[in-house]
């Protein structure tokens, strides 16, 4: 998904996964940091 254009991404649980190892448990915690990115126009346009 578009999440693999992601090098790191850090959840607030505390888990920092690779692009490859991804995990995330709720999509809220990802539009949390995913806003950081510089992709996440094109992210958060996918997402919603």
């Amino acid at each position: 998904q578009a999440l693999r254009n992601l090098d790191l991404v850090r959840c607030p649980g505390g888990r920092m996964e690779s692009n490859q190892g991804l995990r995330s448990e709720c999509s809220l915690c990802q539009l949390n940091y995913l806003s950081r990115f510089e992709g996440r126009t094109q992210i958060m346009d996918m997402l919603m």
